[in-house]
């Protein structure tokens, strides 16, 4: 059945993000297993968690000008689906050149989720609001983390890690269910109004953005902090196992405790910027 309040939509959008978000974070608590197997190099560790985010990050405005296209539903449903095909090929593969391959298509189906996602809650929450839920919806990000770095080590260790990617995979079938089955967009009369921006061509919408020096600010501000966020997940449950002599399990808890942290500061950053800052969030 369909949702129709936004707190409901927040929650399916929640979920959503908190699903692919097991995908994104999930390479770093895998590395030990992966250097296990295959005898990895720390080089080609990060090599796999780059060929995800490269990917992801080279197709983020194509599939951005996608999503304005085609509204949230039916990108957030793609992507859920489109990310299964390449986890469970990946529990099958026995060369480390097709695990990266098979990590660069789950970020090419995760390309646009952020987007597809923010744009929801975007169109179904007021503005004076959007701090508090775009804290929500990003403590899916962390959520799922957490989970990811959580289960995988404990489950590699007892089983096998590519059960952990079955669990992923089942996840995600779920979540993309419930959103075909719940989230639909918002009606006509409580969606942002069309503006004379809507006829530009894409390359026109990218040049116009790209004047805004706010934008430009966060542009050059993002890598900084998303080099060191990737470069922890990447390194830190392989730099705890392997340097530190302590179990994966262990190290995928030292990560869980990170990420339920972070999740905490998004939703506490949100709540001060719709209280403190309602009409001025640019710094």
């Amino acid at each position: 059945m369909p949702v129709t309040n936004p707190w409901a939509v927040l929650a399916v959008v929640t979920a959503v993000q908190a699903s692919m978000s097991m995908v994104s974070f999930l390479w770093g608590p895998l590395a030990p297993f992966l250097v296990a197997e295959f005898g990895l190099s720390a080089t080609q560790v990060g090599a796999v968690s780059s060929s995800f985010y490269l990917v992801a990050s080279a197709l983020a405005i194509p599939a951005g000008l996608v999503v304005d296209r085609l509204g949230s539903r039916f990108p957030m449903i793609a992507s859920q689906w489109l990310t299964v095909l390449p986890l469970l090929a990946l529990s099958l593969i026995p060369q480390f050149a097709w695990v990266v391959i098979c990590v660069a298509v789950c970020g090419l189906a995760y390309s646009p989720i952020n987007q597809a996602s923010a744009r929801a809650v975007i169109y179904w929450f007021p503005p004076h609001r959007l701090g508090l839920v775009m804290g929500i919806r990003q403590t899916g990000n962390m959520a799922g983390g957490a989970f990811a770095a959580a289960l995988l080590p404990a489950i590699a260790v007892h089983h096998d890690w590519r059960t952990g990617l079955y669990i992923i995979g089942g996840i995600l079938v779920a979540t993309a269910l419930l959103t075909g089955l719940t989230y639909r967009e918002p009606p006509a009369d409580t969606a942002p109004r069309s503006t004379e921006h809507d006829a530009e061509s894409a390359w026109g919408k990218v040049k116009r953005l790209l004047r805004n020096p706010v934008l430009l600010f966060l542009l050059i501000l993002s890598p900084v902090l998303g080099y060191g966020q990737i470069g922890m997940l990447s390194f830190f449950v392989l730099f705890v196992s392997d340097g530190l002599g302590h179990s994966p399990a262990l190290a995928g808890a030292g990560l869980t405790i990170g990420m339920l942290a972070a999740g905490t500061g998004r939703i506490g950053w949100g709540w001060v910027g719709d209280r403190f800052f309602p009409g001025s969030r640019s710094f």
